[in-house]
């Protein structure tokens, strides 16, 4: 057959190819997509199209480096192709390089000035850059064009909340759900647009979105405190029943006292508030004191026999969030002799086998855990009515699982140092944080380069390694939120955890299997790394350095496990941002309170009481950690603990040979550092810094996020 005859043959085979690859890939198979993909590239490498649809679908599968060789053939073989344009530019942007973005989607748009995909990619450039007044016009220009498109609503509402106008945002954000309800960041921008919002009035349509919110995971569930709580206030039945708590508190009213029946039927048919209940720390003192007072009321109940099935599944609602702030509200002396009578009945009906009542358990699982009571296991082998089920999950189930992860924890060197044995034996006692709920995965996980990028806009890299499967090191990990939020944002990651505490490790390990997240996890002090063979690309060490005898110690050993090319992340208390704790800590040590429980209890109280004559404790009220056990003993009772200004982390990072990439911010505030210091994109000029945050004492609530590498000439190790 000659050459001629063969090619409508070949031609026709080229295009079913094409066919069965557009198929493959809208019907989400990648795999498969990029297989035909390689395949009409190798066939046809002079042809455009294998090239565009392999760029298309790597960017797809997340690796826009290899996606950017593709997309580039392409565009040299097609020439002003302002599809293959827009894809390059969407690489570019997954790259961390928006600048050249910009270039190659201005030419686009140039080609497609209607095309919303083109002017959505282009306001995300300008918006990189820091451009976002310039970035609104092209992406409400892409709504005008496609205002049934959800990626175009939510991208518009995200540069609008860049700029702090949640309230324009929301609507954008409300279209684009109702458009397309599974879009992750249409989700998680809605999240950022009312997780500050304060409604004073009842808001159906919020509500629901908000019991949507938590049932569905949109986020870690105590972004959504803010609104909720407000929400439960604006309620004509709360907030009668929070003026009763108010004209009572500390008393021990009866249930009658607090509403009685009404207000018990009104919160169990408050969706919102059973969302709540057993996934987020009420951090709100007069929700927190009406369940309190029920907590009370309801135990009086149960021990008089009257608790009827109402008042029993809002005795369990209640023992769930009282187990989630691990049971850290007040409690009086004759209650707590009441419910250790109780503890004490149930452990003896445990050992014989005896029958049990549900609402005793239920009444000593709102004060303290059921695996502390003798013979709990047996618990378990009973049949209990369903609504008692989560609370023996959460309080046994969950605990035993935990327990059983020891065996797989690797347990390396712990150094004799005074200061790592006394946090030691804290976070064995409170481990912390205690978390279920992981935030989403938004985009497909880039490298380490393009990670620092989105980070860090604008950033020079020259020197940072990007293997294709980079090595990390999670020094101080925790319970294992951190090491695996990093698992999960950074493409091919092999990740190592370190604590001191064995059972922070279990928690950690725990949530990894559910997440199914590979971590690998040990024990082993900070200090003890000096001795260790592996060498890491990435470490990241957050929320521990300041714990350590000699912050800068522990940096030069970190220093030392990099490798060439290898950077460090290291958060670190703000001494501005933690007044309010300063100060509590000076109120609490004058009335010599101590940090067993029953204490801590007290001293929240007492600063609960002292907030409205020092404002400088309110936002004390308003940190998440302040309502929780291991929380409070973190941010209070913490037994060693230094702080820092700018100036201290410039003198931290010379000593240890280090050079600043910059430092993290949120949107917002990274918006108005640029309007401030346009000169310093990155945040890495840690004099203006200072500046900003004179200004902005808050800014750091959580602590200062510092991206940094060894100085040039510098060798780790």
């Amino acid at each position: 057959m000659s050459r001629r005859a063969r090619r409508p043959a070949a031609a026709s085979h080229d295009a079913s190819t094409q066919a069965a690859l557009v198929d493959a890939f809208r019907g989400g198979d990648l795999p498969r997509a990029e297989t035909l993909a390689r395949r009409l590239t190798a066939t046809r490498p002079g042809a455009a199209f294998g090239w565009k649809a392999l760029g298309s679908v790597l960017l797809a599968e997340g690796r826009p480096r290899a996606a950017l060789d593709a997309l580039e053939r392409a565009l040299a073989l097609a020439g002003d192709d302002p599809e293959c344009r827009n894809t390059l530019g969407r690489a570019l942007l997954d790259l961390g390089e928006p600048a050249r973005a910009l270039e190659v989607l201005e030419r686009a748009r140039v080609l497609r000035p209607a095309d919303p995909m083109v002017l959505g990619n282009l306001g995300a450039a300008l918006q990189t850059l820091g451009r976002t007044e310039a970035a609104l016009a092209p992406l409400a220009r892409a709504v005008a064009l496609a205002p049934d498109s959800a990626a175009a609503l939510n991208n518009h509402a995200g540069a609008l909340l860049a700029l702090d106008r949640a309230a324009a945002a929301r609507p954008l954000l409300e279209r684009a759900l109702a458009l397309d309800p599974g879009l992750v960041q249409a989700r998680a921008n809605w999240v950022r647009s009312v997780e500050m919002l304060r409604p004073d009035t009842p808001s159906p349509a919020l509500r629901g979105l908000l019991v949507r919110a938590l049932d569905e995971c949109w986020c870690m569930p105590q972004r959504l405190l803010v609104p909720s709580c407000a929400l439960l206030h604006a309620e004509p039945v709360i907030a009668a029943a929070l003026a009763r708590v108010a004209a009572h508190w500390p008393g021990t009213p009866t249930l009658a006292a607090l509403g009685g029946a009404p207000v018990v039927a009104a919160l169990l048919d408050d969706a919102l508030m059973m969302a709540l209940l057993p996934r987020v720390i009420l951090g709100d003192v007069g929700l927190e004191r009406l369940l309190t007072l029920l907590r009370r009321a309801l135990l009086v109940e149960v021990e008089q026999g009257r608790l009827d099935a109402d008042g029993l599944a809002l005795l369990v609602a209640i023992a769930q969030q009282c187990e989630l702030a691990e049971f850290v509200h007040d409690q009086d002396a004759e209650e707590t002799a009441r419910v250790a009578t109780l503890r004490a009945e149930l452990a003896e009906a445990l050992r014989w086998r005896a029958p049990i009542a549900a609402e005793r358990v239920a009444a000593v699982a709102a004060y303290l855990p059921l695996g502390s009571i003798p013979f709990a296991e047996r618990l378990l082998e009973r049949d209990w009515p369903q609504g008692l089920q989560p609370l023996l999950e959460r309080q046994l189930v969950e605990p035993l699982a935990e327990r059983r992860q020891l065996q797989h924890i690797e347990r390396w060197a712990l150094t004799e140092d005074v200061v790592s044995r006394r946090v030691r034996a804290q976070y064995e006692r409170n481990p912390y944080p205690r978390w279920r709920v992981s935030e989403p995965v938004l985009t497909p996980a880039p490298d380490l380069p393009a990670l620092l990028r989105q980070r860090l806009p604008g950033v020079e890299l020259g020197g940072v390694a990007c293997p294709e499967t980079p090595e990390v090191l999670v020094a101080g990990c925790g319970t294992g939120e951190h090491a695996i939020a990093t698992a999960r944002r950074l493409r091919g990651a092999r990740v190592l955890a370190i604590d001191l505490s064995l059972r922070s490790l279990c928690h950690a390990r725990a949530r990894s299997e559910a997440l199914g997240v590979a971590v690998r996890y040990a024990q082993a002090d900070l200090l003890a790394l000096a001795a260790l063979d592996e060498r890491f690309d990435l470490i990241e060490s957050v929320g521990v350095l300041h714990h350590l005898d000699d912050p800068l110690a522990g940096v030069r050993v970190l220093v030392g496990r990099l490798r060439p090319g290898g950077v460090m992340l290291l958060g670190l208390y703000s001494e501005r941002a933690r007044a309010a704790v300063y100060r509590a800590r000076a109120l609490v040590d004058a009335v010599g309170i101590g940090d067993d429980p029953a204490r801590i209890r007290r001293a929240r109280q007492r600063l609960i009481e002292a907030v409205d004559e020092e404002r400088v404790l309110r936002p004390l009220l308003d940190s998440p950690d302040f309502h929780s056990m291991s929380g409070c003993r973190d941010l209070l009772f913490h037994v060693q603990e230094h702080c820092f200004t700018p100036s201290g982390l410039a003198d931290l990072f010379s000593d240890a040979g280090l050079e600043l990439l910059g430092v993290e911010l949120d949107p917002t505030r990274r918006a108005a550092y640029r309007v401030r210091f346009p000169e310093d994109p990155t945040v890495a000029d840690l004099a203006r810094l200072d500046t900003f945050e004179r200004d902005h004492p808050l800014t750091f609530t959580a602590m200062y996020h510092c991206w940094v590498r060894p100085r040039a000439g510098a060798r780790p190790g």
